[in-house]
């Protein structure tokens, strides 16, 4: 009942390839991010519609790959509140970790 399968890509989610230390997604070819995606939307099944940005990094190929592949939402690792009216593939997100406290998590949720 803990378990959370989250949708970010299958092989891009390295930090660095090629030397570009924005991480593999940033340095890869859009065929090859169209492929991953496709890998990963298999894996978690084919009713993946939100996808998370691997280490936050992307481009207009991976954002370009998630559109054909039916994904609706994306979420960087920029912090904040969606707002309406925004981009639904550079969404931010108000990140909590593991040793957030529940008083500082009902803080973030004011």
């Amino acid at each position: 009942e803990y378990l959370n399968l989250q949708s970010h890509t299958n092989n891009m989610h390295k930090r660095v390839c090629k030397g570009v230390i924005d991480g593999k997604v940033m340095c890869s070819s859009y065929v090859d991010i169209d492929k991953d995606i496709k890998t990963s939307i298999e894996k978690l099944g084919n009713d993946v519609t939100v996808f998370a940005y691997p280490f936050g990094h992307y481009n207009n190929d991976t954002i370009k790959a998630l559109k054909n592949n039916g994904i609706k939402l994306a979420f960087t690792i920029e912090d904040g509140r969606v707002k309406k009216g925004q981009n639904k593939y550079k969404l931010p997100r108000v990140r909590i970790a593991s040793w957030t406290s529940i008083s500082a998590f009902e803080g973030l949720l004011k």
